[in-house]
C-alpha cells in the first residue's frame, strides 16, 4: 500500500515540477525577449519578430516538456518505454522520408521566421492571399482576409510575398 501512494507522490510531483519549470521558462524567455525588445528602442518590425520567434520557442519547449513528462510517468508506472522510443524513432523516418510537403512547409516556415521576410501585422499578398498577417508558425501562415475571412497558407506554398506598407485604399483591415 506505501509504496503505490509513493508512486502517486512521485507522479504527481513528476507534474507538478513540469508546471514549475513551464513557467519559469516561460518567464525567462518574456524577461529575455522584453530585454532585447528594449535595446531596439521598440523598433514594430523587430518587436513582431521578436513576438513569433518567442511563441515558436515556447511552443517547442512545451511540447517537448511534457513529452518528456508522460514519457517519465509511463516509466514509473512500469511500462517500458524503449520500443515507444524506437517506434518513434521509425515513424519519425517514415515521415521524414515520405512527407516531402511537410518537410518543405517546414524548412520555408524556417527562413520565414528568422530571415524575417514577413512578421505579424504586416498587410501581405503571398500564395494568392492578401490581408494581414495574423500568425506566422513554423508549418503554417494565418492570413486575416479584406472580407474577414482567415487563411491558413502552408509555408511550403508561399514563393513570392509582396508586403505593403500599409492596406490598398478601401481595405477594411484594421490592426489589433
Amino acid at each position: 500500500m506505501s509504496s503505490t501512494v509513493y508512486g502517486i507522490a512521485k507522479g504527481v510531483g513528476v507534474v507538478i515540477g513540469a508546471f514549475i519549470v513551464n513557467k519559469l521558462i516561460r518567464k525567462v524567455l518574456d524577461k529575455a525577449l522584453a530585454k532585447g525588445v528594449k535595446r531596439t528602442k521598440g523598433l514594430k518590425k523587430v518587436k513582431a519578430r521578436v513576438e513569433t520567434v518567442s511563441k515558436v520557442v515556447e511552443d517547442a519547449f512545451s511540447t517537448l516538456l511534457w513529452g518528456i513528462v508522460v514519457l517519465t510517468l509511463l516509466s514509473m508506472i512500469g511500462i517500458d518505454i524503449t520500443p515507444l522510443l524506437t517506434g518513434a524513432g521509425i515513424i519519425g523516418l517514415a515521415i521524414g522520408f515520405g512527407s516531402k510537403e511537410l518537410v518543405k512547409d517546414l524548412v520555408s516556415g524556417f527562413f520565414i521566421l528568422f530571415d524575417g521576410y514577413i512578421n505579424k501585422g504586416d498587410y501581405v499578398e503571398l500564395a494568392g492571399v492578401k490581408g494581414r498577417v495574423e500568425k506566422i508558425g513554423i508549418r503554417t501562415t494565418v492570413i486575416k482576409g479584406e472580407e474577414g475571412v482567415t487563411y491558413i497558407v502552408p509555408n511550403g506554398q508561399i514563393t513570392k510575398i509582396a508586403r505593403y506598407a500599409k492596406p490598398p485604399s478601401g481595405g477594411a483591415i484594421k490592426q489589433k
